[in-house]
């Protein structure tokens, strides 16, 4: 019988560090699924940014590629104003040049019109 409960007694302590031993386990494994959520979480906030960076990106290719749109068009709208600039030039010395004719041909008139009276 002393034996029995020297062996029952050996056992109940071994159930006692096994026990311990068990909590101790499940508290590590309970502070290392923290830590794994944690990093699941940090992993999800750089996926976030990542995604998020991707979209400016192609934002950003989007606006640039607006910009040189812009650039095109501003360089040909500079070429039309600097076409429009000449014409106008050439218009105004054609003016020039008619009124000065008009006023040569309104001189010639009244020197005729003075010969034939």
């Amino acid at each position: 019988v002393d034996k029995l409960q020297e062996d029952l007694g050996s056992a109940q302590e071994s159930i006692r560090e096994k026990s311990d031993q068990v909590r101790v386990l499940v508290k590590e494994r309970e502070r290392v699924n923290e830590e794994l959520k944690q990093e699941l979480a940090k992993a999800q906030t750089f996926a976030e940014k990542n995604d998020k960076i991707e979209f400016l990106e192609d934002e950003l290719k989007c606006l640039e590629s607006m910009n040189d749109r812009l650039k095109e068009d501003y360089a040909q709208s500079k070429a039309v104003c600097t076409e429009k600039e000449r014409c106008n030039d050439l218009l105004e010395k054609e003016r020039e040049s008619l009124k000065k004719s008009s006023e040569e041909l309104t001189e010639e008139c009244a020197r005729l019109q003075i010969s034939i009276a």
